[in-house]
């Protein structure tokens, strides 16, 4: 199977978001054009764990950029994903390191970052409370396929009266349960219209954070909303 996906020919037609021009032909296609390719971590040098280029809104700088990656676990900070239709931008990023010595220059920045376009609210919705973890996923998906395909190696079977009970206790049924409540939560958030949401995926040290970027920054309970009154 990993020999027949490798050998398959790549759709001329997908963007695979591999390249700035990939990215460049994504935010036109949304119409963002506040937003801007970054190759700030065209090395890898800022972090590891994200792609060589990255959207980030037009009035921040590579320079100002740099001092923000610090900020956030594993350097992965808030960058676009997606403009709706109406106006709002979805981002994604990590949590807010909570052990660094923060400049009033840097909460300015990662403000600016967050906020990006909009300017009257940001919404920071945290993921790892309430949605299962990859490796939760995996295994879950691991006990339905055997479940289902009777994989002899894993020595899985149910009897018909006990089938149902078996496929709940996968845990399969309730991680996509909560997946689907949260993309319908954000997808509400998003359609309201010129706002930023980003997903958060730690959920810890968020709160302090938020509250610390603007003292007329209003902050609520689940999801966190951001807006200067």
């Amino acid at each position: 199977m990993k020999q027949f996906l490798s050998n398959r020919r790549r759709d001329s037609h997908m963007n695979w978001f591999e390249s700035a021009s990939d990215w460049e032909q994504e935010l036109e296609r949304c119409a963002a054009t506040s937003w801007r390719v970054s190759s700030v971590n065209d090395r890898f040098e800022m972090s590891t764990s994200l792609s060589r280029f990255i959207v980030v809104p037009q009035k921040v700088l590579d320079t100002e950029l740099k001092k923000s990656f610090a900020h956030f676990n594993e350097g992965r900070i808030p960058r676009w994903c997606w403009r709706h239709p109406r106006g709002s931008d979805l981002l994604r990023m990590s949590s807010f390191q909570n052990n660094i010595y923060h400049e009033k220059d840097d909460i300015r920045n990662l403000e600016m970052i967050l906020f990006g376009c909009q300017s009257s609210l940001c919404v920071v919705v945290e993921l790892g409370d309430e949605l299962p973890s990859p490796a939760d996923i995996q295994l879950a998906h691991s006990r339905l396929r055997a479940l289902c395909l009777g994989d002899i190696s894993t020595s899985v079977s149910a009897p018909d009266d006990k089938w149902l009970s078996t496929l709940e206790s996968t845990h399969w049924l309730d991680y996509i349960r909560s997946c689907l409540r949260k993309a319908s939560e954000v997808s509400c958030l998003l359609r309201s219209g010129h706002l930023t949401v980003a997903l958060q995926g730690e959920s810890h040290a968020a709160g302090p954070w938020l509250i610390l970027f603007n003292p007329s920054i209003h902050y609520s309970h689940h999801p966190s909303s951001l807006k200067p009154h």
